[in-house]
Order: C-alpha cells, then sequence, then structure tokens
C-alpha cells in the first residue's frame, strides 16, 4: 500500500538533510539557513529523537488543535523562541513543556533538516521549516501529556515495528534517517547492546 498523500513535503530543489554539523548558535544557524534556502521565508524548530533504555523511539500523537498531520505521531519538539539563549536551551524548554518533569540526557546532535508545509498548488510554500534534531535518552517517569488538544498521547516504539504511513511527512523523514544511521544512533545513545532496529512496515 502507498503513503497517503503529504499535506508537509521536500522542496524538489532543496535536500531533506541540510547539514550534518551542529550549528555553532542560533545566528549561526539563521545565517546559514538564509544561504541555502536562497532568502525562503522560514521557521527554526527543535526535534528531541527521544528514546527509552530499550531502544523505543518515543512519538505523540498530534491532537485536533494541531496546525497539520493531525493524528499523525512526531516526534517531541517545537519552534525556537526570542528567549531561548541557544538551540539546546530551546530543546530542553520544549521537552519540559511537551512531556513534563521526566529526567533525560541529550546524548548529541543528530542533523539539520529541511521540511515545508505545501500549499494549494502542492508545492513549497505555506511555511518552510529548518529542523534541528537531538538524539536524547529518557531518563525517570513517563512523557505526560499538557496539552490534550494538541498531544492525544504517547507510544513508544522501535524502528522496525513503526508503519510510516502512520509517522507525519517530518517523522518520516526522521525515521529513514536513523534507520539509515542505527549502528551509530544506538552507541550515542548506550544501546550497543540492543538488536538493530532496522526496516519499516511499508
Amino acid at each position: 500500500m502507498e503513503n497517503p498523500p503529504d499535506d508537509h513535503g521536500m522542496c524538489a530543489a532543496i535536500p531533506s538533510t541540510l547539514s550534518e554539523s551542529e550549528p555553532r548558535s542560533i545566528r549561526d544557524l539563521f545565517a546559514f539557513a538564509d544561504t541555502e534556502l536562497a532568502g525562503r521565508q522560514f521557521q527554526i524548530a527543535v526535534e528531541a529523537l527521544l528514546f527509552d533504555e530499550f531502544g523505543r523511539w518515543i512519538l505523540m500523537r498530534r491532537g485536533e488543535a494541531s496546525r497539520d498531520g493531525v493524528g499523525k505521531l512526531e516526534g517531541i519538539g517545537g519552534m525556537v523562541e526570542a528567549g531561548d539563549a541557544s538551540l539546546r536551551d530551546a530543546l530542553s524548554r520544549e521537552i519540559r513543556e511537551e512531556a513534563g518533569g521526566v529526567s533525560f540526557v541529550v546524548k548529541g546532535f543528530f542533523e539539520v533538516r529541511f521540511d515545508c508545509v505545501l500549499n494549494e498548488s502542492g508545492r513549497c510554500g505555506r511555511q518552510d521549516w529548518i529542523i534541528v534534531s537531538y538524539l536524547a535518552l529518557l531518563g525517570n517517569g513517563d512523557p505526560i501529556v499538557h496539552e490534550p488538544e494538541r498531544n492525544l498521547g504517547y507510544v513508544r516504539l522501535r524502528l522496525d515495528e513503526v508503519d510510516r504511513r502512520d509517522l507525519s511527512p517530518s517523522a518520516r523523514a526522521a525515521h529513514g534517517a536513523l534507520s539509515a544511521r542505527w549502528a551509530w544512533v544506538s552507541r550515542a545513545l548506550g544501546l550497543a547492546g540492543q538488536p538493530p532496529a532496522v526496516g519499516a512496515l511499508s
């Protein structure tokens, strides 16, 4: 079965993964994005690729009040705000806001990714996003739903248990990148003893 049409997408002229090097600062990221996107309007978001000790990816299901992708699974994250001192500060704030008082450890930078929301003609234009992704390991506690109108709850899935049709387009891009680099990801997370999580249901 083919994937359903997306309301997000990748612009043909812009690669999904923009960089595998961590930006030194929010200002540097804006300068980099201005160059890469050739004057396009964009927002910057941070994303926690949050895993538990068993190598399961923790995803939230988007609620009715979400801007798009209602009912789809997506990682924890959100827009960088003016008061954020750094990208990692923004990441910590988003995890606290969306998942409550869980303990977690940011294990490393993963990638800078481009995503966009398609306009009525099926082309990028409604909204462009630069998404800065970090690997994080859950400590004690379970993620808590703070905004049920935006978050219908959390699931934990190994990468090879994920049905890609159930993911938002942005999460599908993350899933593909995680699967392709799983050997490195599992070492970074300290999950070297876990069986490899590769492949996906299509």
